[in-house]
């Protein structure tokens, strides 16, 4: 079924490929906020700092609730 994968290397890279290969071959930087970032390279990644900007947006899990989560299953160890 998978001997012949011939046909997948003439397949052209995808709008959202480049953009990721341009990204990777940036030079890294250090950032204060990575929110910030992304929201002012928008234009040069648009997909990518769509997809940073809601994967960044979501909550943590606060260490309240997972002593909670720790205490239900294994009241007597609990790891911090």
């Amino acid at each position: 079924m998978f001997d012949d994968l011939s046909d997948l290397t003439n397949v052209a890279p995808t709008p959202f490929a480049n953009e990721l290969m341009t990204y990777l071959q940036e030079r890294r930087e250090k950032v204060q906020d990575v929110i910030v970032w992304w929201q002012a390279n928008w234009k040069t990644y648009p997909r990518l700092s769509q997809m940073a900007l809601d994967y960044q947006c979501i909550p943590g899990m606060f260490d309240v609730y997972i002593i909670e989560i720790q205490l239900k299953f294994q009241p007597t160890s609990i790891i911090c």
